[in-house]
């Protein structure tokens, strides 16, 4: 819908873009997965509008001499069961300051511990969460994991990420389960998200707090 990505740029220029070209401090803005909901067939005016902010993010990242990290959403790629095609590998080429993360995972020192960004596919992937896990803390503890994925994970998942605070996208709605955060979607999709006012986390020191989304179509 060209008026429903219309509204969801109003608040990308009017409150979040703004937001972190007036920090002082330094930052990284991270995309949780997600960034279209269609997997195969995407208007061109909205790719247009689309190209157009993150080439506006871009520009204030490489101004404060940081990055935004976009990762890979199962909406994101062309098929559930294939990770290896993702429109965002051909909308998203040739950004200096954005880190596309869609068949990897990266591994960032933050302080005196790890974070590590995962894509849909290599999280939910037990072996391979377990393997990421390991590799990455041979350098360091592991304070957290941003990723794209669900609330519900059996025994297994929750023994491998003991001690481990989760932030993933995926599900509309905030979900907080003890070190499990699920932060919704910064739009209201359709009804699921009635009543409830969405918008961007800013997040410090494992606590975070809401940047409201008071210009997009709210549903109630």
């Amino acid at each position: 819908s060209q008026f429903w990505c219309a509204k969801q740029m109003d608040f990308m220029y009017k409150t979040l873009i703004p937001y972190i070209n007036n920090l002082d401090e330094q930052w990284t803005l991270v995309h949780l997965g997600d960034v279209f909901d269609s997997r195969s067939v995407i208007n061109s005016k909205i790719v247009d509008e689309v190209d157009k902010m993150f080439k506006a993010i871009n520009e204030v990242c490489g101004k404060h001499n940081t990055e935004m990290i976009v990762i890979g959403g199962n909406h994101d790629y062309f098929s559930p069961e294939n990770d290896s095609v993702s429109f965002l590998n051909i909308i998203l080429r040739g950004y200096d300051n954005i880190t596309l993360l869609t068949d990897t995972s990266l591994v960032v020192e933050n302080g005196n511990k790890i974070d590590l960004f995962m894509p849909w596919y290599e999280f939910n992937n037990i072996d391979t969460l377990k393997s990421k896990i390991e590799k990455a803390g041979s350098i360091g503890k592991i304070g957290s994991i941003f990723t794209h994925t669900d609330v519900n994970f059996d025994e297994e998942f929750s023994s491998v990420l003991d001690g481990i605070t989760v932030y993933a996208g995926h599900i509309h709605q905030p979900v907080n389960k003890k070190t499990w955060h699920n932060l919704g979607s910064t739009f209201a999709k359709d009804m699921s998200d009635a009543n409830r006012q969405p918008g961007a986390y800013i997040l410090d020191e494992n606590t975070f707090e809401r940047l409201y989304n008071n210009e997009s179509v709210r549903s109630w």
